[in-house]
């Protein structure tokens, strides 16, 4: 049975490349978003886009761009679906395949990922390789820049090997560059204050320091915290940190005297927490915001509390799509205003006026970075 479980789930990736492909088509798109194959070619190192079709899938070779027709086609529906049917069922067979004792390698030995993640995203390598421009940069030379031991950059095809040793950003890393110059970043860390690296920025580098940091490091705690409990009341977190205090309250710099274990002494942290919801926001499919709810059914002139609403991008998105004025309205314990969202139709000005509800110091960042300038 074995055998048959593999051949359908290979008959779920083909028909899901089949639907891809279909949605892609000329019957599909219009053809001024047709691109130029030779104007792109030297951007591959897989096969370029087909010249049969006006649309190829965007290249995991090449930097992302928004703005591309094809990579705001995957988020067609349909084009969602059969992404999620591809990645499901190869890993499934993947998983099947594989030799038990690999898989158990793969997963117990997961450590090594995000603490390579963190190193990426600290050592500031996706901003180096950014400047070096598409033709890369040996890892002699990325050492030289960053100071981490020159050695091959081992990825799960995060960033780009364009030829022995030499590599560049491509459709995944560069989502991770805030656009900030190498030297500029550098000058912010001798200063003690890299926070603002992550600052106007889509969040994903600080969502990426986060995750392989504090939440990486809380995450190997879990034994402690639910089997051994030598601490009753602390959760992984005051394990990993040694403290009692609070997530919130320690990356706001509480714990005092430093008696309770590693206290938070840096703005770095609690900024770079508040950019990383924001980073967050690439979860969601766009206008799913808009579409998960019947705000038109609300009486004009409703006030809408966004309840640990971070710094307020979700309640800017509506704000600038149902109101006029911004929906600019009161918040705890500062109010922010709110400004465009490129791309949003704005719709029927129903007067709504927003409230968000969070820690002072999360509110206090939505003001100050993303609505600063509204």
């Amino acid at each position: 049975m074995t055998f048959a479980v593999l051949r359908a789930l290979h008959t779920i990736l083909a028909d899901a490349l089949d639907d891809i492909e279909r949605i892609y088509s000329p019957a599909k798109l219009s053809p001024e978003h047709s691109p130029s194959t030779e104007d792109n070619k030297a951007s591959y190192a897989s096969p370029p886009p087909s010249p049969s079709l006006p649309l190829d899938f965007p290249s995991l070779d090449a930097p992302y761009d928004p703005n591309d027709p094809a990579e705001q086609l995957t988020t067609h529906p349909e084009v969602v679906q059969a992404i999620n049917k591809i990645v499901a069922a190869a890993g499934q067979m993947a998983t099947a395949v594989q030799a038990p004792f690999y898989s158990l390698c793969d997963a117990s030995m997961g450590y090594h990922l995000p603490s390579c993640m963190r190193l990426l995203e600290a050592s500031h390598t996706v901003e180096i390789l950014r400047e070096a421009g598409p033709n890369g940069l040996h890892v002699d030379l990325i050492s030289q820049r960053n100071g981490v031991d020159s050695g091959k950059l081992a990825t799960h095809h995060f960033i780009r090997e364009k030829s022995p040793n030499v590599f560049t950003i491509n459709r995944i890393s560069s989502l991770m560059d805030t656009g900030k110059s190498f030297e500029e970043i550098k000058q912010w860390e001798r200063e003690g204050r890299l926070e603002v690296k992550y600052q106007n920025t889509n969040g994903i580098a600080a969502f990426v320091g986060m995750c392989s940091d504090e939440l990486f490091k809380s995450s190997a705690y879990l034994t402690e915290a639910y089997l051994q409990r030598t601490h009753p009341s602390r959760p992984p977190f005051g394990y990993a940190f040694d403290t009692d205090v609070g997530f919130f309250p320690w990356l706001e710099g509480e714990g005092g005297d430093g008696k309770l274990g590693i206290v938070n002494k840096d703005k770095l942290r609690v900024e770079r927490f508040g950019k990383a919801m924001s980073g967050t926001g690439s979860w969601e499919a766009p206008g799913a915001v808009f579409d998960g709810f019947d705000w038109h059914n609300l009486p004009r002139g409703s006030i809408i509390v966004d309840v640990g609403g971070g710094i307020g991008s979700t309640s800017m998105l509506l704000a600038n799509a149902f109101c006029r004025s911004g929906g600019r309205g009161k918040s705890s314990p500062v109010s922010p205003s709110f400004s465009g969202s490129p791309g949003r139709k704005r719709e029927e000005d129903l007067g709504f006026k927003f409230i968000i509800q969070d820690r002072p110091v999360v509110v206090e960042m939505g003001e100050k970075d993303a609505y600063g300038s509204a």
